[in-house]
């Protein structure tokens, strides 16, 4: 989607609903992102997603 509209000149800009309702996961616990701190809902379960 992103290659097709630079091809026809648009700027692809997709937005996410009730943004203040979500929760990013990330990788592993580390201080690289305090600025999200608010943000994060936990951390993924790496060995989980590569079992399945």
């Amino acid at each position: 989607m992103f290659a097709l509209m630079q091809v026809l000149g648009f700027k692809f800009a997709p937005r996410i609903r009730d943004w203040n309702g979500k929760k990013l996961f990330i990788p592993e616990v580390s201080t690289g992102y305090s600025a999200l701190s608010e943000h994060t809902g936990g951390t993924i379960n790496s060995k989980k997603i590569i079992k399945n």
